[in-house]
């Protein structure tokens, strides 16, 4: 797969991944049941795997490819997506801490919100001007380098992300059919 095909893919599965996270938290809306394990356990792969994976991937290996090809000059929207994923991982440090902990005066759910509506956002901005520059611009051998440096950070991390993401959505799917809702968010290969 090349770097844009495999960004898309990490793309569609973080999409899906926030529906159920929204299905979560439309549960708690109904006063009914969230599971706090898998609920943690999304948080968890949220912060490890899209921002302490798929962004770095971006960020280690993508954006300095393409600088490299364009100069930080030509790429302005490079400083607005570092500065997103600068708060993306505020936005989960809160989460993490909050730990989904009523007691505590910030609103995790409110938080949790706020992180989904940013996330869809930002997905769609990167679709919108990250994907067409680079596949413009990236050689074959710019591609080669890139994925190159994809697995290199895989392996620093010890983590993939997609077979962890769907088995997330597996459980995701589950937890929805134990709710009582019609599964929305069967893992598609």
């Amino acid at each position: 797969m090349h770097t844009l095909e495999l960004l898309a893919e990490e793309h569609r599965i973080h999409r899906r991944l926030l529906d159920g996270l929204e299905q979560l938290l439309r549960r708690r809306d109904r006063a009914a049941p969230v599971p706090s394990t898998l609920l943690r356990r999304l948080c968890r792969f949220l912060e490890t795997a899209v921002d302490g994976l798929h962004q770095e991937k971006e960020e280690r290996a993508l954006f300095p490819q393409l600088v490299g090809r364009l100069g930080r000059l030509e790429f302005p929207e490079l400083l607005r997506l570092e500065a997103q994923h600068r708060r993306d991982r505020r936005l989960l440090a809160r989460l993490r801490l909050a730990s989904f902990d009523e007691s505590l005066e910030e609103d995790p759910w409110t938080t949790a919100r706020t992180y989904v509506a940013f996330q869809r956002r930002h997905l769609a901005e990167e679709e919108r001007q990250l994907f067409p520059l680079a596949a413009r611009v990236l050689s074959p051998a710019d591609d080669r380098i890139v994925r190159a440096g994809f697995r290199r950070i895989e392996r620093e991390r010890g983590i993939s992300f997609l077979p962890g993401a769907h088995e997330l959505l597996a459980e995701l799917t589950l937890a929805q059919a134990d709710a009582g809702a019609p599964p929305r968010l069967r893992v598609v290969s």
